[in-house]
């Protein structure tokens, strides 16, 4: 039995405005994505990173935005 996990993933449309201006504002716009890492760590278990990255690892879940 393979056991199936959902993500979701909800931006506000003022995040997805910045986002988008962000990207656009780069020379690599085409290569750019928003990676979002949780680690564990932090005071409540888990830390949160955002940042814009170029690579697409084999494991890396994607979302159209």
């Amino acid at each position: 039995m393979t056991e199936t996990t959902s993500y979701d993933l909800n931006l506000t449309p003022a995040a997805l405005a910045k986002i988008s201006a962000l990207i656009a504002s780069e020379a690599s716009e085409d290569k750019l994505r928003l990676r979002i890492e949780v680690k564990p760590g932090g005071c409540q278990g888990m830390n949160y990173e955002l940042f814009f990255d170029e690579t697409l690892d084999s494991e890396d879940l994607t979302f159209p935005f």
